[in-house]
């Protein structure tokens, strides 16, 4: 589609580091997975603890308007809404999570979420800060 056109190209512009080119590919393979999805209730990211620079964003969705945001405490909220969202029985509390292999019962549900409103949030809004 021709929203992950415009998304990737934004992003790999913010960055040529190796990592963040890894986290960009990472994002394209989940929204081919499962099937580039609209915006739709069902795709969308909850939006409990979600920080109002997001929220404010997605009223014009322009990748050339993005917020300027204070990092420390826009990390903070960021923190709090990606660990909101984690499968309960995964260990957040302490940051970054913990990078072993999960348990097969998982339920990664309210992080498999594509399209607009979907897991490109985090990596848009990663790009602020």
């Amino acid at each position: 589609p021709q929203w992950i056109q415009d998304a990737v190209a934004h992003l790999r512009g913010i960055s040529d580091l190796q990592a963040w080119n890894a986290v960009i590919d990472g994002w394209v393979e989940l929204e081919r997975a499962l099937e580039f999805p609209d915006s739709k209730p069902p795709n969308r990211l909850p939006t409990a603890d979600r920080p109002e620079e997001i929220t404010i964003w997605m009223s014009n969705c322009n990748l050339n308007k993005c917020p300027v945001v204070k990092a420390k405490p826009f990390s903070a909220k960021w923190k709090k809404w990606y660990s909101g969202v984690q499968p309960e029985s995964r260990a957040t509390s302490t940051w970054p999570f913990e990078r072993s292999t999960p348990p097969d019962n998982l339920n990664w549900g309210k992080l498999l979420r594509g399209g607009p409103a979907g897991f490109f949030l985090f990596i848009l809004s990663l790009s602020w800060w």
